[in-house]
């Protein structure tokens, strides 16, 4: 564990969250497609699937039908319920990735520092956005800022990594 803890940079750690935001909205997409798949067989389980046309199921814009009769059933309804599973784990999984940087961060002690984590690390701003929303020069918040932020982060995300803060 020591050497994994020397070996990540407190740049790398946090950089784990990029397009979090996006993941867990797409991750939940799927969620929501296998969750309606496993309802649709649950809502009638006596009636098999592939009675009166089955069941279609619309994602994005694009219907699924499904027909499914006899023994195949049981395995169909399997094969849903492992899908769900594996989609809400995922989901599950960014959503604690998202939680945990905000912890950490949340440690951080300069106020002012833990508004540039926040900012680029949760929220992902260009550095132009954050300059504007901290009102100060892009290139002093890009370089010597975030030079200093991450410092402070890295004690932080030390003391994660060998003992979790959350």
């Amino acid at each position: 564990m020591k050497q994994e803890i020397e070996q990540v940079t407190p740049k790398a750690w946090l950089s784990r969250a990029y397009k979090i935001n996006e993941q867990i909205t797409s991750q939940k997409r799927n969620v929501d497609f296998w969750r309606t798949l496993a309802e649709k067989k649950t809502s009638n389980p006596s009636q098999p699937l592939g009675s009166v046309g089955g069941i279609t199921v619309e994602q994005d814009g694009t219907k699924y039908g499904v027909e499914v009769t006899g023994p195949r059933m049981e395995k169909y309804s399997t094969k849903i319920a492992d899908a769900l599973t594996e989609n809400e784990k995922l989901l599950c999984d960014l959503i604690d990735i998202k939680r945990e940087i905000e912890i950490v961060i949340s440690y951080v002690q300069d106020t002012v520092h833990k508004l540039l984590l926040k900012e680029r690390y949760v929220n992902w701003l260009s550095w132009g956005e954050i300059a504007n929303v901290m009102r100060m020069h892009e290139v002093y918040v890009k370089q010597e800022l975030h030079h200093a932020a991450l410092k402070d982060a890295e004690i932080w995300i030390k003391i994660h990594l060998e003992r979790p803060l959350i």
